[in-house]
């Protein structure tokens, strides 16, 4: 189910987030996922980029029910339960340490079913971190948690709104620090401005792990360059004439640079391109939608730009 889902247009992840947000469940406690794989810093700079380089939470996960690492014990298991009197069977995983219990995660549902994938991998690049995705059909949620020196979730994605099925996460070594960096797409802006949900604007977000704060934050404006990778080719493709795509695709590029840090270069692309009629209401759509956005929001604080 989760690679099948990463082939899915923006238009149906939009749909599945609106009407599964009312029936997911979120888990008792915090967790993440980890398994094999070759660090991105192994592979040498000069002849792979780093899209190339980069991984699906998928190659970190195992095909075991359980796992054993240094005391702790993660396990999958199932059980029915009954939401809105309809009965389903489920599974989730439970992690415990030294026989204790230290998170539970269990959710989100569905009538069918669900997925619960876990991994161990050093994310971090020393001691093991695991790697929890819970899917549906209709959406999902994922964790990474710290096991050493003690436990604690270092990312969630349903703190910055992002991800949904677990194949949506990447993961690379962008600064080549052996700690990696992880991608998701950030659907803040669904059916932003009444535009089509086929046009709904989706940001890409990179992750950098902060030791201050120790957890995973929103690093945009740390890696412009990559960030700002697609400027160019969005910027020279837009829609000529007012129609399908044409506030889409624009908004597209001015959170582009927004998510970069960068302001003025992205209102000035802004006021260039956009020539319709309503766009001082447009773009008080816009900075209304930025102004709930939690990830847009800790960039612009953080941001020297």
């Amino acid at each position: 189910m989760p690679s099948q889902a990463r082939f899915l247009t923006f238009a149906v992840f939009g749909l599945m987030l609106m009407s599964f947000a009312c029936k997911s469940t979120p888990p008792a406690i915090q967790p993440t996922m980890v398994s094999p794989l070759t660090s991105p810093t192994a592979t040498s700079a000069t002849t792979q980029t780093p899209e190339d380089e980069e991984k699906s939470a998928e190659d970190f996960f195992t095909k075991e029910d359980k796992l054993f690492y240094n005391g702790y014990e993660i396990t999958k298991l199932k059980k029915t339960v009954q939401e809105e009197g309809t009965k389903m069977d489920v599974s989730y995983l439970m992690v415990k340490k030294n026989h204790k219990t230290m998170a539970i995660f269990d959710g989100p549902h569905h009538s069918i079913g669900n997925a619960a994938d876990f991994g161990l991998f050093p994310f971090l690049g020393k001691e093991k971190q695991l790697i929890v995705s819970i899917t549906v059909p209709r959406g999902g949620r994922q964790w990474i948690a710290e096991l050493f020196p003690a436990y604690r979730v270092i990312f969630d994605t349903s703190k910055w709104g992002v991800g949904r099925e677990g194949t949506d996460l990447g993961f690379v070594d962008l600064d080549h620090d052996g700690v990696l960096e992880i991608t998701a797409g950030d659907f803040w802006y669904y059916i932003f401005n009444e535009i089509s949900i086929s046009e709904t604007p989706v940001v890409n977000v990179i992750f950098r792990y902060d030791p201050k704060v120790k957890e995973y934050v929103p690093a945009n404006h740390l890696f412009p360059k990559y960030a700002l990778r697609w400027v160019e080719d969005w910027s020279s493709s837009l829609p000529a004439n007012k129609g399908y795509g044409y506030l889409g695709r624009r908004v597209d590029v001015l959170l582009l640079y927004l998510y970069a840090g960068k302001e003025r270069e992205g209102w000035e692309f802004f006021e260039r391109m956009y020539k319709g009629q309503d766009k001082a209401q447009v773009k008080g759509n816009i900075k209304n939608a930025l102004k709930h956005s939690p990830i847009y929001q800790y960039i612009r604080k953080h941001s020297k730009n």
